[in-house]
């Protein structure tokens, strides 16, 4: 299945207000950081597509419709690709990216769901700090009670500790 994405045509295209490069996934504009270049947005967005592809062992969900009226924990969002292939399905959608140089793209791709859409730039963990670090269960706490879908795309000792302190987070999963 991943041998059709190797020389997937791929149009890199540049926003001139936001300095941004973009592609056209489906029918939106995902953006990349302003120091990719052409070759490496082409690369980084053909490992997308083969990564969700639904052969691929890699892809988070079956079926997109797992997420219907569900808020979207997108942790470690990146770009935000999954986020966006599920945009129309969502009730809300929580992106926790920490890199700097993924908020204005994430903020431009997400701009035409501004209300739907909430950008933590925050590292996801045990404990919740002002700065740096937030708790799925200190930021869930006062934000309401919406059947939850958690992704997880982060190094594998965060993923670890969260998982281990997201007691009263599981509690709202519906499976």
């Amino acid at each position: 299945y991943s041998r059709k994405y190797l020389n997937l045509p791929v149009q890199v295209h540049h926003d001139q207000v936001l300095k941004l490069p973009f592609v056209i996934h489906g029918e939106h504009k995902l953006y990349f950081p302003a120091f990719f270049s052409d070759e490496k947005v082409m690369r980084d967005y053909r490992a997308l597509k083969t990564e969700q592809d639904p052969e691929s062992a890699h892809r988070y969900v079956r079926s997109l419709d797992e997420l219907k009226d569900r808020t979207l924990l997108d942790v470690g969002a990146a770009e935000g690709i999954f986020a966006l292939d599920t945009i129309h399905l969502t009730q809300h959608v929580v992106l926790f990216e920490y890199q700097d140089y993924w908020q204005a793209p994430l903020r431009a791709t997400f701009e035409p769901w501004r209300d739907k859409v909430e950008i933590v730039p925050k590292f996801v963990g045990a404990r919740s700090d002002s700065a740096r670090w937030v708790s799925l269960d200190d930021f869930l706490e006062p934000n309401g009670s919406d059947p939850l879908f958690i992704k997880m795309d982060i190094v594998r000792i965060i993923v670890h500790m969260t998982l281990s302190l997201l007691s009263n987070c599981f509690r709202r999963i519906i499976l």
